[in-house]
Parts: structure tokens; C-alpha cells; sequence
């Protein structure tokens, strides 16, 4: 799978608010916190969503797939961060304190044009 696709799968796991989270990798219908690999899940971190889209659907994660379209992503943050300590960390951006969904939205839509404009 190239980095634009896993990009683009988890761009769908949270296209919109009631599918985005912060604090946990996923979280079911109920809120409760879930790991990003649970079929159960309603709602991803940004962190979570491209770990579930890179997810080969029998609990395989974290294949070379995710970590192509993660440093996409680390690429896309790091130039826009204005705080260097969280600059490079998926998990950081997300959770920071007024992060919206629309700026994670905006970092997956760039990461994808900049994955595909390398052919990824």
C-alpha cells in the first residue's frame, strides 16, 4: 500500500468531527478509550487513524506502510509547528491544547499532496 493510500484511509477514518478524538488511539460508541486496532472503534486520533488504515485487517500494524505515510505527516507538522518539542510527533500535534479537527484535516490533506507529488 503506498503512503498516499494509507494517508487517504485515515483521512476517511476521520473526515469528520463525531470521528476524531484526542487522548486515546480510537474510542467507541460510548467514549471509552480503545486501541486504534478495536472494529469496535467510532472514532480515531490522528495517530490512530493512520494506524488503522496501514492495518493489514488481521491485527498487523505498524508495517512499512504506516511508517511511510507517518513521515509524510511528521514532514507536513514539523514545518508548521511552532513548538519543537512536539513538532516531529503525531500524538503531540493531536492532543495539543486547541488543536482542531479542521488543522488535522488540513495536515492529512498536505501530507497526501505531498506523498503523491513523490509518487507514494
Amino acid at each position: 500500500m503506498k503512503a498516499s493510500e494509507v494517508l487517504k484511509a485515515a483521512l476517511e477514518k476521520i473526515a469528520t468531527p463525531d470521528k476524531w478524538t484526542r487522548g486515546s488511539f480510537g474510542r467507541l460508541a460510548d467514549g471509552s478509550g480503545c486501541s486504534s486496532g478495536d472494529r469496535s472503534a467510532t472514532a480515531f486520533c490522528l495517530n490512530g487513524a493512520v494506524i488503522a488504515a496501514s492495518g493489514d485487517g488481521v491485527g498487523r500494524f505498524f508495517n512499512d506502510s504506516c511508517d511511510a505515510a507517518t513521515g509524510y505527516l511528521q514532514r507536513v507538522i514539523a514545518e508548521e509547528a511552532d513548538d519543537k518539542w512536539v513538532s516531529r510527533s503525531l500524538i503531540g500535534f493531536n492532543d495539543s491544547y486547541g488543536r482542531t479537527h479542521a488543522e488535522v484535516v488540513d495536515a492529512l490533506t498536505k501530507a497526501i499532496a505531498l506523498a503523491e507529488s513523490e509518487g507514494q
